[in-house]
């Protein structure tokens, strides 16, 4: 008697264009996943999207991730499910901030309703606070939240991961996933902006450096971050915590690369915390920058967000490229653009 090749799961992803990296994902899982053997959720407003996707061969539905009934009726007959947060960008909304909330319930709640094998929920290293003040990198075993959160992102992604470790909590097949900041030539999240920032020397944007500039965050390439993603999909174990991390690197090692390619200092420097908790109230009056000196990224620059990514990295026998290399290499890439743009429009 031969026996039956097992059929390939069925998934289900939560997909926004305001989460760059949930589109990253989805367009390289056709690469393990028969696109067929796929369905993606996309905000009714994002058709543009949508259709890209359907083009390629997935399976796409249209709702309103806020509706419970929108959801359950995509996730009929999936065997797996892949959450992101629908809003990633640091200046949420008090609406966008209810739509992660609400999303993650709904999601779960359909999943476990529909008998999903497995639910990977995808948070971010904002989720559980700041690196303790010890010194200690947050890993997979320690969280640390901070007594209230210090900008919105994170309050909405940590009243998420309250609902996703309530369900872990009752033995739900649940994933718990955390990521670092990632950088690409292609993201738009507050890293870039920053860079971008700088090399265009946009007055009252985030390119400040705040204090000694000591104080760590971990950084990760998109493409090595969406890799390690489809392997904890693959291969990661149910009712788990995993971090996910690539290097760890201070903001004085971000501001002096910047000077390096550049060939300019930072915009200035703000030598405290309460300087530039004040600096950005007033950066805020101009807002002439896209990525004005804010509250969030004060707060980001001000705390450690130091990752130890080992227990990844063993299971998975994963080792992400050389992160800060990789840095430097956008940053050099992004310059080149920028030049080239600066010289057409001289020219034109």
């Amino acid at each position: 008697m031969l026996l039956q090749e097992p059929k390939p799961p069925k998934i289900f992803v939560l997909v926004t264009k305001k989460n760059f990296v949930s589109v990253k994902f989805a367009k390289k899982l056709k690469n393990v996943y028969a696109p067929n053997t796929i369905t993606l959720f996309i905000d009714q407003n994002s058709t543009t999207l949508a259709e890209e996707f359907e083009q390629q061969g997935y399976t796409i539905h249209l709702g309103n991730p806020r509706r419970y009934d929108h959801i359950e009726s995509a996730l009929r007959d999936k065997d797996i499910v892949v959450y992101f947060p629908p809003h990633e960008n640091l200046n949420v909304s008090k609406k966008e901030v209810k739509t992660n909330i609400i999303s993650t319930q709904n999601v779960i709640e359909a999943a476990i309703e529909k008998n999903a094998k497995k639910i990977f929920f995808v948070s971010h290293i904002f989720a559980t606070g700041p690196t303790p003040k010890n010194g200690k990198d947050v890993d997979a075993n320690y969280r640390n939240p901070s007594p209230k959160p210090l900008f919105e992102l994170q309050r909405s992604l940590r009243e998420s991961l309250k609902i996703a470790e309530a369900f872990l909590m009752r033995y739900f097949p649940i994933t718990i996933i955390f990521t670092p900041v990632y950088i690409s030539t292609e993201c738009h999240n507050f890293l870039c902006e920053l860079i971008d920032s700088y090399l265009k020397r946009e007055r009252f944007s985030a390119a400040y450096l705040i204090g000694n500039g000591k104080q760590k965050i971990n950084i990760l390439t998109l493409d090595d971050l969406v890799d390690i993603l489809i392997k904890i999909l693959k291969n990661g174990k149910t009712m788990q915590y995993y971090l996910v991390g690539g290097q760890n690197v201070t903001w004085k090692e971000i501001f002096d690369m910047l000077e390096e390619i550049s060939g300019y200092p930072p915009l200035g420097k703000i030598p405290n915390a309460f300087a530039a908790k004040m600096t950005s109230r007033i950066f805020s009056v101009f807002r002439k920058s896209k990525n004005t000196l804010n509250r969030s990224i004060v707060e980001i620059m001000l705390n450690n967000w130091a990752i130890d990514n080992t227990n990844v990295k063993n299971e998975f026998d994963w080792i992400p490229q050389a992160t800060f290399e990789a840095l430097k290499k956008i940053v050099e890439e992004k310059k080149k653009f920028f030049d080239e743009s600066s010289s057409i429009a001289a020219d034109s």
